[in-house]
């Protein structure tokens, strides 16, 4: 089973990096801050409640636990969205005040270690992710951009802004500690550096704007 990090962050009183031990426990009831607060814990609450469902059944499984994914195929176009700010030389919006620890996996790992996990044929429920833990601040250096121009969040939430500008700057984001994993299911990780290497190569090859960056000249407005 594919399943999230996001069944570690409707939990109560644990702390990042998350690790496999922290899933058992209480959770946090339904927020009621927002559509967006109570979608993704909706998604959390789903997946634990998946998951605990194939452990009752009684049979052979391996829970695979992932963060963000970083792909060429990402669906919601989030790295791709930040590519396409550097490229035009604007400002990078984003929040202002403190950022959640990036701890992505890359998407080619995730196939790699689904293999494993069927090759290994253990059964249990297991972190997978990067090794390195970034700030927002060295994701941006590390893509070459120009300048971060960070303003209230609820400013840029208010004005639809989010995520598109953004993307890694959303609340609900999980940094897993993948020790386990890598010890138990022998999985190997990309470092950041060459999955972003490889990915701007990817987007390079279609460089058409990513849906979201129609808001583009909102964002430079308001800089």
């Amino acid at each position: 089973m594919l399943s999230t990090g996001q069944v570690y962050l409707v939990r109560v009183g644990i702390e990042r990096p998350f690790a496999e031990r922290d899933y058992a426990g209480a959770t946090i009831p339904a927020p009621e801050t927002s559509p967006f607060d109570l979608d993704n814990w909706s998604y959390g609450m789903g997946k634990r409640a998946a998951e605990d469902a194939l452990i009752a059944a009684s049979f052979p499984v391996t829970i695979l636990r992932l963060p963000m994914v970083n792909s060429d195929r990402d669906h919601f176009h989030r790295i791709r969205n930040y590519l396409a700010r550097v490229r035009d030389r604007g400002p990078i919006l984003a929040p202002d005040g403190p950022h959640l620890p990036l701890r992505r996996v890359y998407g080619k790992d995730v196939v790699r270690a689904v293999m494993r996990a069927v090759s290994a044929g253990i059964d249990g429920a297991f972190n997978a992710g990067q090794d390195e833990t970034l700030s927002i601040d060295g994701f941006l250096s590390g893509i070459g951009a120009a300048r971060i121009s960070r303003l209230p969040a609820r400013f840029l939430w208010e004005r639809g802004l989010m995520l598109n500008c953004s993307p890694f700057s959303e609340p609900w984001m999980s940094a897993l500690d993948n020790r386990l994993g890598t010890e138990a299911l022998g999985l190997n990780n990309t470092p950041f550096d060459a999955c972003l290497a490889a990915l701007i190569r990817d987007f390079g090859i279609n460089a058409e704007p990513p849906p979201g960056y129609e808001q583009r000249p909102l964002e430079l407005q308001l800089d």
